[in-house]
This record gives C-alpha cells, structure tokens and sequence, in this order.
C-alpha cells in the first residue's frame, strides 16, 4: 500500500492505467503558468487524499479506491475498479476509469469524464462539463450553466470519442447544454432556459421550467409538455411524438 510521488518532468510520458500514453507537455490546467506541485500515483489504499496545490493523481492499480483532490486545479484519474473522485475546490478535470465510477465536481468550473461503465457524474457548483462516454451514465449538472453530453466526449484536451449507453441528463439549475448522443436517452432541462437535444435513438425530452430548446433529431423522441412547468418551449422536431399533459402554456413548433 503506498501513495508514490513522481517527480514533475520537464518532458516526457506518462502511461496511464487504460495504456494511454499522455505527454507532461499536453497535461490541462497548465494554461496561466501554473504547474501542478506533485504527480502521485496511488497503489492499495481506500481513500487517497491531494496537497492544496495542484497535483496529477492517477490510480494505479485494480483496487476500489476514494481519491479527493482539496485545493489547486487537480486531474484526477481512476483505474481498473469503481473509484470514487471528489474535486473540491479548483477547476479541476476527473476522469473515470473501466469500472462504475462516482465523479463529484466540487465548488469550480470542472470537466467530469466517465469514459467506460456505468457512472454517475455530478458537476455541483459553477459552470461544468460533463461527458458520459461508454456505459449507461447518469449526469447531474447542479447549479450554473452546465454543459452534458450523455454518449460522446466533447473534446477536453483528449480529443472527441464516440460511444454509446441509454443516458440519464438532468440540468438543475441554469441554462444548460444537454445532449444524449447515442442511445435511448432521458434529458431533464430543470429549471432555467435550457438547449436539449436528443440525438441519436429513442430519447424522451422534458425541458422543465423556463424558454428551452428540444430538438429530437433521428429516432422516435418523445416531448414532455406539462402544466407544471414555467416557461415557453420550442419544438425544433415536430415531426417527433408530443406528450400533452393537460398542456397550460407556450410552445412553438
């Protein structure tokens, strides 16, 4: 059981535990100058726990582990087994790993990545990216204006992968961003002024309270309507199934 530190290369490679090779040049967060304090590499531990300052921790090993990032802007990396990765404060970057992982962004503006299984993101606080990759993913925006991709990546410093999963996209609050990707999908604007769009496969769409946009795209969507919501809806598919219930309201085909 050891949490290792390695020491910041000036250049160089690192293999991460999926055998991608990810070059310390190319390494996020690093934009303004900063450098992260420390690369840790976490082998037989529960629970794993960063500096204040920025670090690059990666989970090295097929053991269950917790791995919280505290302050800095963390990049935080799981392994082989479901893991659970906290954040906290900073703008930090959480990616998933092969098993059914737990990504909770913290305070920040974050990017949470669940690549394989069947994961569960959460951004929290601030404005977030979520991606759900592989598997059939549960994304939370929380507060801010969120961007969620429930079955491909949207490019966060790794380039854009296409996967597939019947995804679960809920908003909260802000005006967010949601897209299902591939799958028969279940998007929730939530409240404020949000952009759904279903994509590919059998989505149901529901924009919640406020003026949002549903799009359905190809496949048979279904468009919730209710007259519990607040708002105004547009309908950029109306060639797509509706859901009147005992519909009060705006909407525009």
């Amino acid at each position: 059981m050891s949490i290792r530190e390695i020491p910041v290369p000036v250049t160089g490679e690192i293999v991460l535990p999926n055998g991608e090779v990810l070059d310390i040049n190319q390494l996020p967060n690093l934009d303004n100058g900063e450098t992260y304090g420390s690369i840790l590499e976490v082998r037989g531990v529960e629970d794993a726990v960063a500096t204040a300052t920025p670090d690059f921790l990666i989970s090295a090993d097929d053991f269950p582990k917790s791995i919280y990032g505290l302050g800095g802007n963390d990049l935080i990396i799981a392994g082989i087994q479901s893991a659970f990765l906290y954040g906290n404060e900073g703008q930090d970057q959480l990616r998933g790993g092969f098993g059914n992982d737990v990504l909770f962004g913290g305070k920040d503006s974050d990017q949470l990545e669940g690549e394989q299984g069947d994961d569960v993101l959460y951004g929290n606080q601030a404005n977030d990216a979520l991606a759900g990759d592989a598997g059939n993913d549960i994304l939370l925006g929380g507060e801010g204006d969120d961007g969620l991709r429930g079955g491909y990546l949207v490019d966060l410093d790794f380039g854009e992968i296409d996967q597939d999963g019947d995804d679960f996209l809920s908003g909260g609050g802000g005006g967010d961003d949601m897209a299902g990707g591939q799958g028969n999908d279940f998007l929730s604007g939530d409240s404020g002024n949000d952009a759904l769009d279903g994509e590919q496969g059998n989505d149901t769409l529901d924009g919640g309270d406020g003026f949002d946009n549903l799009t359905g795209r190809s496949g048979t969507d279904l468009m919730v309507l209710s007259p519990n919501n607040e708002g105004f809806d547009r309908i950029s598919d109306a060639r797509r199934w509706l859901r009147f219930d005992r519909f009060a309201g705006g909407f525009d085909l």
